[in-house]
């Protein structure tokens, strides 16, 4: 089944977990809610599989994997490698061998022939936070990236979704509220293609709240 994949000519790696769109704010690669994905999840019987568009072939092109497994060409180590000054912990070198594959012109497939069991949940703590701001820093120029094509209003709902997860799990691993809104709202002014989204602006009024009123 691996094998096969790769005869794609243009196949750099596959997963069984990605998205076709890496959300400009920092995150989850799932927070935006573009999934593609084919795994048994910890105490089911039964493959969660979750199709952005009816794969070709058991594929779906993506551009991030997770790292729960993936596949790479051998002959893209040549190339790529892991990140080790700018990350640190067991986070994002994932997402960061992606984005290198990216810039390789080798695609990702997320596949849906191969089935594995997921025994362990991840662990989104502190470093787990301080790991996706450094991504989204080292990448910003690149970001967003996308090979779906989404209606602006898709885009921005994927945004602002994967923000306030972030929000949230700065919040949950001991950052204090004023902190993690003084960063949705320094993302959000710079986040100039969607300022003038409604719910853009409705979510900047609500974090200004939180960070000037019930968190000062």
């Amino acid at each position: 089944m691996v094998l096969k994949h790769f005869e794609v000519d243009q196949a750099g790696a596959i997963g069984i977990a990605g998205t076709p769109y890496a959300a400009w704010m920092p995150g989850s690669w799932w927070g935006g809610g573009v999934v593609n994905q084919y795994i048994l999840p910890t105490k089911s019987d039964q493959p969660d599989k979750i199709k952005i568009a009816e794969p070709a072939n058991n594929r779906n092109e993506v551009v991030l994997l997770d790292g729960v497994w993936m596949c790479i060409r051998r002959s893209l180590f040549e190339i790529i490698k892991f990140d080790e000054h700018t990350y640190t912990g067991f986070h994002f070198y994932d997402a960061d061998i992606c984005m290198q594959i990216n810039g390789t012109g080798y695609k990702l497939y997320s596949v849906f022939d191969i089935l594995i069991a997921h025994f362990t949940k991840g662990r989104m703590d502190k470093s787990w936070c301080e790991n996706a701001m450094a991504f989204n820093t080292k990448w910003k120029k690149d970001l967003p990236v996308s090979v779906i094509k989404l209606s602006q209003r898709q885009q921005f709902d994927a945004e602002l979704k994967t923000l306030k997860e972030y929000i949230y799990n700065l919040i949950y691993n001991g950052y204090t509220h004023r902190a993690a809104y003084t960063m949705a709202i320094a993302k959000l002014f710079s986040f100039r293609k969607g300022m003038f989204y409604q719910k853009t602006l409705e979510h900047l009024i609500k974090y200004c709240y939180k960070w000037l009123i019930k968190y000062p």
